[in-house]
C-alpha cells in the first residue's frame, strides 16, 4: 500500500497549524493547559493546600501530603492545577520551594 507523500509546503502548513493550536492552549509560563476549567471553583483538596501554603509558604509537597493526609501525587496534581489557574506561583527551587499566593 502506497501512502501519499505530502509536499514540503503541505507538511510545513500542517506543522504551523499544530503549533498555533498548541500556542492557544499555552499559559503565560509556557505550560500547556491540561484541560482544567480555569475559572471553575476550587476542589476541596486545592482549597486545603492553598490554606497550608498561606500559613507556611515554604512547604514541600511531602510536608503538605503528610499534613493533609493525602498522597504526594495528589498534592502534586492539586499544586499543578493551582499554578495553571493562577492561584500560586513557585518562586523557590524545586528542592526548597517557596510559594507565592497570587489570588
Amino acid at each position: 500500500m502506497d501512502l501519499p507523500i505530502e509536499s514540503k509546503a503541505e507538511l510545513e502548513a500542517r506543522t504551523w497549524a499544530m503549533f498555533d493550536e498548541l500556542a492557544e492552549k499555552m499559559d503565560s509560563n509556557g505550560n500547556i493547559s491540561s484541560g482544567n476549567i480555569v475559572n471553575g471553583p476550587l476542589k476541596e483538596t486545592e482549597r486545603i493546600i492553598l490554606g497550608v501554603l498561606k500559613e507556611k509558604p515554604d512547604s514541600t509537597r511531602a510536608y503538605i501530603a503528610d499534613r493533609i493526609s493525602k498522597s504526594i501525587r495528589t498534592v502534586q496534581s492539586a499544586i499543578k492545577s493551582l499554578e495553571e489557574r493562577g492561584y500560586i506561583r513557585q518562586v523557590g527551587s524545586k528542592r526548597r520551594p517557596v510559594w507565592e499566593i497570587l489570588k
